[in-house]
């Protein structure tokens, strides 16, 4: 069973740019979970909460990181953390208007990590 948050916008400071650590960038984040479920009538405790995902990624967010690779890394280890059960777990962070002379877009990374 794959637990999807899909264009959840989120605002930092990460980046090794003077200015995004200053001022700020805003993100998009798109996130896929894994879990097992062998049964068609679970319980929230036997799957993941979105809404304690959500919670997580912006406590996350709250702690400035100079790489994405990085904030990918923490967040990913937080969500096992909570959800024992998570299977495998793709985060993607894209910058939105990063602070790149004449660019326009986004920029980012996609984490993987199986914990089976």
């Amino acid at each position: 069973m794959k637990i999807i948050l899909k264009d959840i916008e989120l605002y930092g400071y990460h980046g090794v740019h003077e200015l995004e650590k200053k001022v700020g960038v805003s993100f998009l984040v798109n996130m896929c979970m894994n879990i097992e479920i062998d049964q068609s009538d679970i319980s929230l405790d036997e799957t993941i909460d979105y809404a304690i995902v959500l919670s997580i990624l912006k406590d996350e967010f709250k702690q400035p990181s100079s790489l994405l690779e990085n904030l990918a890394i923490r967040i990913a280890a937080s969500v096992k953390l909570k959800f024992p059960q998570l299977l495998d777990i793709s985060i993607k962070l894209m910058k939105i208007g990063a602070p790149i002379e004449n660019f326009q877009g986004s920029v980012g990374i996609e984490y993987e990590k199986s914990y089976s």
